[in-house]
């Protein structure tokens, strides 16, 4: 399957995942793991101007919520990933691939999927069995002292209480599905359930 054109703005956030080789672990305990993707992140940010909205840092993949003002999501992601890459190496000794292939984008222009996506992200390490709450799970922006700087639009216009209560309360089986639909796409949208013919309803904060 072709690589879709990449979608280039300087307005709409983009949600952004990728996946180590071959879906192994990164090769390191999840702390030096979580202390070389913020330095990778720092390094990044610092270098192209983004705004970072939400970070999870699983054990074999991540999720990335930002906006790009330049409009530079590849320049940003190549020194996102090579930072990442050239410290784990060093670290592990090994010369092979880190990622298994280049990182996955959707283009979100819509508040609506925006809040979604936002606790999809965050919803990741309960949906997997490491914790319960998503304030229990250590590796994400919503629960560290960061390294970088975050822009949380959501805890800013809803308070954090609200927001963690809200993530917390998770999604039905058919909801994850209807997401992981608008996943495939270049711009992420919702879509009917198939087999219905109805629109799957969210909640926002």
């Amino acid at each position: 399957m072709p690589r879709q054109p990449l979608i280039r703005s300087e307005h709409h956030p983009y949600h952004i995942t990728q996946r180590s080789n071959n879906k192994e672990w990164f090769y390191l305990p999840m702390d030096d793991l979580w202390e070389i993707s913020q330095a990778a992140l720092k390094k990044a940010q610092d270098k192209t101007n983004v705004s970072i909205h939400a970070f999870v840092l699983m054990q074999n993949h991540y999720h990335l919520l930002l906006t790009t003002p330049r409009a530079n999501i590849d320049l940003f992601q190549w020194i996102f990933a090579n930072a990442f890459t050239r410290a784990i190496q060093a670290k592990t000794q090994r010369i092979n691939h880190i990622f298994g292939a280049r990182y996955k984008w959707n283009l979100i222009n819509d508040q609506r999927y925006f809040y979604q996506v936002y606790k999809y992200i965050y919803l990741n390490p309960v949906r997997a069995g490491l914790c319960k709450s998503v304030i229990e799970y250590r590796f994400s922006t919503l629960n560290s002292l960061l390294k970088f700087e975050i822009t949380d639009p959501v805890i800013a216009q809803h308070g954090r209480a609200r927001v963690i209560s809200w993530i917390d309360s998770s999604f039905s089986a058919e909801q994850v599905g209807c997401l992981k639909r608008a996943f495939v796409k270049s711009k992420f949208q919702m879509t009917t359930d198939r087999r219905e013919r109805r629109y799957i309803t969210f909640d926002d904060p």
